[in-house]
């Protein structure tokens, strides 16, 4: 009998508050999944601030890695896309370590296939 009487009251209480459960239920989610999201960006960094915390090194390393699978074809075609996109950007953080901010600066040389072909005589 007073069980009966327990899934009555909580039947009419879902009945007359269901809104309201439901507005919470979806606010208290909505806050849980933010909190996760939140979480899950910092823990995950993305690919260019990789590039940025990684030594000259470790870009190295990572571009060989990431060229020897490109050039393996046991990959699909989306895969070899994607690494190939990757391995411009890397190779542009790498360029930006070496040089340091300095341009190169060499004599101007006019040969047979244009200029600035720089070939010591």
């Amino acid at each position: 009998m007073n069980r009966k009487l327990k899934e009555k009251s909580l039947i009419e209480f879902w009945n007359n508050n269901r809104k309201k459960i439901l507005v919470w239920s979806g606010i208290a989610g909505t806050v849980a999944l933010t909190i996760l999201g939140v979480k899950h960006y910092r823990d995950n960094p993305t690919f260019e601030s990789l590039l940025q915390k990684s030594s000259l090194q470790e870009l190295k390393d990572l571009r060989n890695t990431i060229h020897s699978k490109y050039m393996s074809h046991t990959s699909n075609d989306e895969c070899r896309e994607s690494l190939w996109n990757c391995l411009p950007k890397i190779d542009n953080r790498i360029r930006e370590i070496e040089w340091a901010g300095k341009t190169p600066i060499g004599p101007s040389y006019h040969r047979e296939h244009g200029k600035n072909l720089y070939k010591p005589d």
